[in-house]
């Protein structure tokens, strides 16, 4: 008797976590009857009325403003706890073996959660610390060395910090924004923040045919499509070091870890093939802008 009752609490004290609602039997209830009810209940609550996912349906619009409010007040959710939303794509499916290193690792009952929203695609929802400079991206480049430790490719994409958690379908918007727009602009990277997206942003806006218009004008007939390797390989990663840098050529072929000479060669094959030399700022510039032109459109003929 003493083990039934034990089993029974320990169910019921379960069902409240996952539901919300207290429950009281009577005494002259079956044992066994009683404890696989409470079994069910917890199963439905678990899968259909449980704290993840109520809020996996909040976020991709499965509810109402006012049922999900009224769900979060019996779940006894703080609706005013800033948290930080991670948005992972991962190259290959989000299987179980993959939710349960990110769940063994990242969920708990502090309010950490991971909520699969695809096929590739997975949320995970951390409560925010008051105080805590770059804790976002420390949180994101957790989960990408958790991840390729089990040899699983990911990239991941951060909203806003979020406030209250009536902005959680806002941040998914947001984030998967910021996904696209950093594998377009920014394909080297592997977290996007919808905070830092840069040019890129502003890119993602323009029209295709501006864009191009914009090719033709700065390097007129001295860009042929697939002629040019400008803007690929060696040559980019060189122009990209070297803006980094400010502009300074020993600190670049410091970080290259190639000769001067080496430099100053492709420096000078970039202006023989576009028309900019990129040791001047305004050419720099341009240079700069028509890289992540043809990032978003593509090479185009003059």
């Amino acid at each position: 008797m003493a083990e039934y009752d034990t089993k029974k609490e320990q169910l019921l004290e379960e069902l409240k976590r996952l539901s919300g609602l207290e429950l009281q039997l009577s005494e002259e209830a079956a044992s066994d009857e009683d404890l696989r009810a409470l079994r069910l209940l917890c199963d439905a609550a678990r899968y259909y009325g449980s704290r993840e996912s109520v809020i996996l349906r909040w976020i991709t619009g499965g509810l109402s403003e006012d049922a999900f409010h009224a769900l979060a007040a019996r779940l006894h959710i703080d609706m005013e706890e800033p948290l930080i939303f991670c948005y992972i794509e991962l190259d290959s499916d989000a299987d179980a073996e993959v939710l349960q290193v990110l769940r063994q690792a990242l969920a708990d009952r502090r309010g950490r959660m991971v909520l699969q929203l695809g096929e590739k695609s997975v949320a995970v929802i951390v409560p925010a610390k008051k105080k805590a400079a770059g804790e976002q991206r420390k949180i994101a480049e957790n989960i990408l060395s958790m991840l390729n430790t089990e040899l699983i490719r990911a990239r991941v994409a951060l909203s806003r910090p979020v406030q209250h958690m009536d902005r959680l379908p806002e941040a998914l918007r947001e984030s998967t924004e910021a996904m696209r727009i950093g594998r377009r602009y920014y394909p080297d990277r592997l977290i996007d923040a919808a905070d830092a997206l840069g040019e890129g942003r502003l890119f993602y806006t323009l029209p295709c045919e501006t864009g191009v218009d914009y090719l033709r004008e700065i390097l007129s007939d001295k860009f042929q499509a697939g002629e040019s390797h400008a803007f690929e390989g060696d040559l980019l990663r060189t122009a990209e070091a070297f803006l980094a840098n400010d502009l300074n050529i020993a600190e670049t072929a410091r970080t290259l870890h190639v000769h001067r000479n080496t430099l100053i060669y492709r420096l000078d094959q970039i202006r023989n093939e576009t028309g900019l030399d990129i040791r001047r700022f305004e050419d720099a510039m341009r240079y700069r802008l028509c890289a992540l032109v043809l990032c978003g459109s593509g090479p185009v003929s003059s």
